[in-house]
């Protein structure tokens, strides 16, 4: 998957799951957010425009995206065009 792929399944994880599920107390979300405190930010930023990814920042968004997969229990390597595709699932439908 591109970058920008990666970094648009990053904002929807996290807007979707806050919307839906946060509550405060998920500790693995909590850490997920708190360990990609760049990544998070700068995926977001990247998909509206608003920065150019340097080689660093796109080693930074590799490594969120890797945690993210691990965090669903996902293939890093696979292609996915929603994070439903990548198993998650929300329980408040």
């Amino acid at each position: 998957m591109e970058i920008e792929e990666k970094c648009h399944l990053i904002e929807e994880f996290v807007r979707e799951y806050t919307k839906y599920e946060f509550s405060g107390t998920n500790k693995e979300f909590i850490d997920f957010l708190s360990y990609n405190d760049l990544g998070v930010p700068m995926a977001q930023a990247y998909i509206y425009d608003l920065v150019d990814l340097t080689d660093q920042g796109e080693a930074i968004i590799e490594e969120t995206w890797k945690n993210l997969c691990t965090m669903v229990n996902t293939d890093p390597n696979a292609s996915y065009e929603t994070i439903y595709d990548m198993g998650y699932e929300n329980n408040n439908d």
